[in-house]
């Protein structure tokens, strides 16, 4: 082994020590935010932004979408965003000359959730739109209000948001990432009713529209 690949390997062990000791600390800092607000109402996000090489990307901002709450990455590509209302919550990564990065994270009261981010290189840009939208109605087209719709992971209830159809039956919502969701609608007297979308991927702006029926419980066979 010669002195410049001596050099490079001293050099990337160099880095894996730094991420590893970086890592740690940050899993220290969860510890102690959970010991300290165990009790709280609020959660926090904290977690890495590097470029797609792992090298950290110091100065980076991190911010939770529909809130004024926002962390800079520190030298080695470390952030924390506190104060975050328990639930599912998105957060937006971005760095000059990188391409903006959303995420979707459950934030748990009184503890701090994991969410590291690997930027790519390119135009500065804002993410694509992703809406879906909808009509619940009952038997006959009746539209029906008051109904809750939990759009998610389908393996996982808990992680996911739920809205509430208005007085026309409409509901909507924007999806922060691409993959498979299911939208499930429930009301009290009625069979809860199950669809699964498939959001696609790529940096076009997609939207779609489903109609969701429900049946009175009582009414089958009739």
């Amino acid at each position: 082994m010669n002195a410049d690949e001596l050099s490079a390997e001293r050099l990337d062990l160099g880095r894996t020590v730094r991420r590893t000791l970086s890592r740690l600390v940050l899993l220290l800092i969860v510890l102690v935010q959970s010991l300290l607000f165990g009790q709280s109402t609020e959660g926090s996000a904290c977690g890495f932004v590097t470029d797609r090489f792992g090298e950290p990307l110091a100065g980076a901002s991190v911010e939770a979408a529909g809130t004024e709450r926002r962390a800079t990455a520190d030298g080695n590509g470390k952030y924390c965003v506190t104060g975050l209302t328990a639930g599912a919550g998105v957060l937006t990564a971005a760095f000059q000359g990188f391409v903006r990065r959303q995420k979707t994270v459950m934030i748990v009261a009184g503890r701090a959730s994991i969410a590291d981010f690997a930027l790519v290189a390119g135009q500065l840009s804002d993410p694509p739109t992703r809406e879906l939208s909808g009509v619940v109605s009952g038997r006959g087209g009746a539209w029906i209000g008051g109904a809750r719709v939990f759009a998610g992971s389908c393996l996982d209830l808990s992680v996911g948001s739920t809205v509430t159809s208005d007085e026309g039956g409409k509901f909507a919502y924007e999806l922060a990432e691409a993959g498979q969701y299911c939208i499930r609608v429930w009301k009290p007297g009625y069979r809860a009713a199950v669809a699964v979308v498939v959001v696609p991927g790529g940096i076009v702006p997609w939207s779609m529209n489903v109609k969701i029926r429900l049946e009175r419980l009582g009414r089958a066979g009739r």
